[in-house]
């Protein structure tokens, strides 16, 4: 079976999503959006094992929320994996000696190699990942010194000790249309890695289908629009009760 790993996306300490709510309650899941923290702990109550916070403020402005994550790191009692543009590697010391559980390396594995070789060293490679956004089977980078295909910044990551990639289809990120399958697949049976795998994750039979193809090489997803679009079935279940819990509470104060 899958793990479903729900995604926070930041910009400017606010989620980028918002939960729909029924008619009527969108105010309550307003605010969740506008507090990170809450909305980590509503994941936590619906039974997640652990999250993806990604910053997206560190891509844009080279510059990370790091008060925030680390706050948001002690709300919860599962693993968080935090994805950003780190600018060293004593960066990501820091977040991984003060709660986050797992940081998630992009182009820092081709700028500094060494480097991130001792990190895995030091930290092992269940905490120190790689994140793999793809374009048309290549590595996505700001700069276009690193445009290499995906199986090449595989094997350069695998060279340094990496055993885990986080590998999102950007063309299918964010359309909930389904993940490319025959893409997905093709470079499942090429990497010697473990996967987690996004974009495009919209309902179970998509999940179904990525555990059809993985041939023991996917054992995760990380899911963001589809989860607060609520499009899996037992969302509904979820949004009532916690809307009737709100409404308590309302009721009472």
């Amino acid at each position: 079976m899958l793990l479903i790993i729900p995604h926070i996306e930041l910009s400017d300490g606010r989620c980028n999503h918002c939960i729909q709510a029924t008619p009527g309650k969108e105010q309550l899941y307003e605010s969740f959006s506008n507090h990170p923290l809450e909305l980590a702990k509503l994941w936590r109550r619906e039974n997640a094992k652990s999250l993806q916070i990604t910053d997206n403020d560190s891509f844009e402005a080279g510059t990370i929320q790091r008060h925030l994550i680390l706050m948001l790191a002690q709300s919860v009692d599962i693993p968080i994996q935090l994805f950003c543009q780190f600018q060293s590697v004593e960066e990501c010391a820091t977040f991984l000696d003060n709660g986050i559980y797992r940081v998630v390396i992009g182009e820092l594995a081709l700028k500094e190699p060494t480097e991130v070789r001792k990190l895995l060293k030091e930290y092992s490679s269940s905490r120190v990942v790689f994140g793999l956004l793809s374009t048309k089977e290549k590595f996505h980078s700001k700069t276009s010194e690193f445009c290499i295909p995906d199986v090449e910044f595989e094997q350069e990551v695998y060279s340094l000790g990496g055993r885990r990639l986080i590998y999102t289809d950007l063309e299918s990120y964010g359309t909930l249309s389904g993940p490319n399958y025959q893409r997905i697949q093709s470079f499942a049976e090429q990497t010697r890695m473990k996967l987690t795998v996004g974009g495009g994750i919209a309902m179970p039979e998509h999940l179904w289908r990525l555990q059809e193809i993985s041939s023991n090489r996917i054992d995760s997803v990380v899911i963001g629009k589809a989860l607060y679009e609520n499009k899996f079935p037992c969302q509904k279940i979820w949004r009532l009760i916690e809307e009737e819990i709100e409404q308590e509470i309302h009721e009472v104060s």
